[in-house]
């Protein structure tokens, strides 16, 4: 049996219906069962998994034969924040997994995980990353580049489709690489069940890096709509992130986020790291071209 745990966030949500779509029985884990009950709508088995909970862990890997875990403390606080979830609910669960015997464990990672990031949150991945290698499990981890549904869509298409202004953390002019989510669930799912990606690690990426200004300019060029931009300088961003933060840590954490990948390389190139198994990633212009289409007929 299949564990997927984080079932109700972006990418959980997006591999349970890629996993339906294949006809592959799983049960789904998440913190809250009553956001899962389309799954259960469905006949999918829901369970409540309390990640800060060793016991709670340990009991979900009765019957579990293979893991693939989605969720993360991003934009939590408490018993949900980074620390909480990322480092210490992930070790919980691989040591839970290894000590069941689970076949293979499959990890979402971050583009750019590395100790010495700039960003707790690419720090906790690289940390969960190391202590899963160093399990003895067979395991897949998979670091997906910014999603577009987030980074091109919610925080910039969105406005521009709807008329209004789209602003932009920072100053806009900044490449990265972003990916649509459900080009990630094509690889997790078959990352559960490929012979030949035993304890691999694996980026996954779309073509091109463009900049949230070059994000503004397609959406407008595709709905025919102004495509008004302002820019959020980034000292303007620090400001507002300690406002955030006696009140609200994820929040404050995610204006902080391009204060602090301001330093980074945030462009990747995934062509030879994901074509053997046979995906073809869309392109921006693909997916907005979709998105517009979408609004059209809504």
């Amino acid at each position: 049996m299949i564990l997927l745990v984080g079932a109700t966030g972006r990418l959980g949500r997006a591999v349970a219906e890629r996993l339906q779509g294949e006809n592959i029985i799983f049960r789904a884990a998440c913190r809250d069962p009553d956001k899962a009950q389309w799954l259960r709508d469905r006949g999918v088995e829901v369970v409540e998994l309390d990640l800060a909970s060793r016991a709670s862990v340990a009991g979900l890997m009765a019957r579990t034969d293979k893991v693939i875990t989605c969720i993360h403390g991003l934009l939590g606080k408490s018993r949900h924040s980074i620390r909480r979830v990322d480092i210490e609910g992930h070790k919980y669960l691989i040591d839970a997994a290894a000590e069941a015997g689970v076949g293979r464990f499959v990890y979402l990672s971050a583009a750019g995980a590395s100790p010495g990031h700039s960003s707790e949150f690419w720090r906790a991945k690289a940390k969960t990353e190391a202590h899963l290698k160093a399990s003895g499990l067979e395991y897949v981890i998979l670091r997906p580049s910014f999603f577009m549904d987030l980074y091109a869509h919610d925080l910039i298409g969105a406005a521009v489709l709807r008329g209004r202004t789209a602003f932009l953390f920072g100053d806009g002019n900044k490449k990265r690489n972003m990916v649509a989510v459900s080009d990630v669930a094509k690889v997790a799912v078959k990352a559960l069940s490929a012979p030949d990606l035993g304890s691999c690690t694996i980026d996954i990426g779309s073509v091109g890096n463009p900049t949230d200004r070059e994000v503004a300019a397609l959406y407008a060029d595709l709905s025919g709509k102004p495509g008004r931009v302002r820019s959020i300088p980034l000292p303007m961003l620090k400001i507002l992130s300690a406002a955030a933060a006696p009140f609200h840590a994820g929040i404050s954490h995610l204006l902080r986020l391009p204060v602090q990948l301001a330093s980074e390389d945030l462009r990747l190139d995934t062509t030879a790291s994901i074509a053997p198994l046979g995906i073809t990633p869309v392109s921006l212009r693909e997916y907005a071209c979709g998105r517009v289409e979408a609004e059209r007929s809504a």
